[in-house]
């Protein structure tokens, strides 16, 4: 899960995106949504697969949106997504 974490990152122009923090009771979703500058960040499920996504403020457009959207293995787990103040124009999610 590494490699599509970094490659998140390099499309959406950021050096690293950083794991959610933990919660009491283990809510990741929830950690992952409180958005703090300059600190993209993800959450993974029990078996690894990123359930969270906060890019806010990252610049964000509609083309490295859709950049994101096609990588393997990402759009069928996302529980929670944070694109707050981005430049998207559209929002297509399969």
């Amino acid at each position: 899960m590494t490699d599509l974490i970094e490659q998140i990152a390099a499309i959406s122009g950021q050096k690293k995106l950083y794991p959610a923090p933990d919660r009491d009771g283990g809510d990741r979703v929830g950690a992952v949504m409180a958005f703090k500058e300059n600190h993209p960040k993800y959450a993974l499920d029990k078996a690894g697969n990123i359930i969270g996504l906060n890019l806010a403020r990252t610049g964000l457009d509609d083309e490295k949106w859709q950049q994101i959207l096609a990588l393997p293995g990402l759009a069928g787990h996302l529980r929670a997504l944070n694109l707050n103040e981005n430049k998207l124009t559209t929002f297509p999610f399969p």
